[in-house]
């Protein structure tokens, strides 16, 4: 697979990584969100608005519409 023919790309595992991310929050979790964030994080995707200054994704949007956040 050729990645430079792709627009996206989904990993999983590098939460720790100094690359750019989009956190991803389920407030069913019951989990806080604070954790996913560091300086690294571009966006984040959840199903409930945050008090945050990033990008926010509604999860429950079709998959078309978030994978168009650029």
């Amino acid at each position: 697979m050729d990645p430079s023919l792709l627009d996206l790309i989904l990993v999983e595992g590098f939460k720790h990584e100094p690359v750019n991310k989009n956190a991803l929050h389920c407030s069913a979790t019951g989990q806080g969100w604070r954790t996913l964030i560091d300086r690294h994080v571009i966006a984040i995707a959840s199903d409930v608005r945050l008090d945050r200054a990033l990008p926010q994704l509604n999860i429950n949007q079709r998959p078309a519409d978030i994978a168009r956040f650029d």
